[in-house]
């Protein structure tokens, strides 16, 4: 194999967390009277104590069911747990290919 595809793989490993917090923020470009009509994706922010970064808040496209789950965690301040790869801050924090969305 490749180094270089060695490498990539071997980064994209290290990247891999399951972050566990608040969802201190929402963002849907949909009707929020009517949030079960939603199609797509919507960002959250996840508040997140890191051992590497300390408190970071680390941005996560869901899906419109997950995305209302965090609705209810949010209003209810419900931590939240989410598996995916973490990409550093150009303007925030990222979460990637989200999955395995918990509430706690």
């Amino acid at each position: 194999m490749p180094e270089a595809a060695k490498a990539l793989r071997h980064s994209d490993d290290e990247r891999r967390r399951t972050i566990v917090g608040l969802i201190r923020t929402l963002h849907s470009n949909e009707n929020p009277s009517d949030l079960y009509s939603i199609s797509g994706t919507q960002d959250v922010i996840v508040e997140w104590v890191s051992e590497e970064h300390g408190l970071i808040r680390v941005r996560v496209s869901l899906p419109p069911e997950e995305y209302l789950h965090a609705v209810d965690a949010h209003k209810t301040g419900r931590m939240v747990s989410i598996h995916g790869e973490l990409k550093p801050p150009g303007r925030f924090w990222r979460l990637e290919n989200p999955r395995d969305f918990t509430l706690l």
